[in-house]
């Protein structure tokens, strides 16, 4: 089993230092849940993987994609 300490040490640090990229796990979080948002996961089940309140989690964990631009072009013509 990991503890904190141990996890980043062992596994978190190595990982980043592979990959070339710093991120924090919480930065992982946020984008997890915009993605999964992102794929049309219901907000109720969302708000059980932040633990948070929809407002809350819409407010904090949930960013743009990107992906709608070409729905709102045919949506507003």
């Amino acid at each position: 089993m990991w503890r904190e300490r141990n996890f980043y040490r062992d596994v978190w640090k190595p990982a980043q230092e592979r990959s070339g990229i710093d991120i924090r796990p919480h930065e992982c979080r946020h984008s997890y849940v915009t993605h999964l948002r992102a794929a049309g996961i219901n907000d109720a089940d969302l708000t059980e993987i932040a633990g948070h309140r929809v407002e809350t989690m819409l407010a904090r964990y949930t960013h743009p994609v990107g992906r709608s631009m070409t729905a709102i072009r045919v949506a507003i013509g």
